[in-house]
């Protein structure tokens, strides 16, 4: 069980229609997995995007970036906790950043 993570940009003030991009998942028992675009290449890469724009979870309830920050890096720090791109399930795809974060490229749900 997980949930995906959304970074919604050009949010109209009138209608709030936005740009939505794939930041990641959050599943029991897993470091974090990523969602690396051609910009975006690390933890530190998604919290320099994250500071424009908001943070929602796939269930539609908005995250702020502080909560979206300390539930990351938190699940970093659990014991045993599985990497997904350690376990390279898609050695083309699947990387860890300078500090260990996992991602992946392309689209994954």
């Amino acid at each position: 069980m997980g949930t995906n993570y959304y970074h919604h940009i050009n949010i109209c003030e009138h209608c709030n229609r936005s740009d939505i991009i794939h930041i990641g998942k959050s599943s029991f028992g897993w470091t974090f997995s990523f969602h690396a675009t051609d910009n975006i290449r690390s933890w530190q890469d998604w919290q320099e995007a994250l500071q424009d724009g908001k943070i929602f979870d796939e269930y539609d309830r908005e995250v702020s970036l502080e909560d979206f920050i300390k539930l990351v890096e938190e699940k970093q720090k659990i014991p045993g906790a599985l990497n997904h791109a350690l376990q390279k399930y898609d050695y083309d795809r699947d990387f860890v950043d300078n500090e260990g974060y996992s991602f992946s490229e392309g689209d994954f749900s």
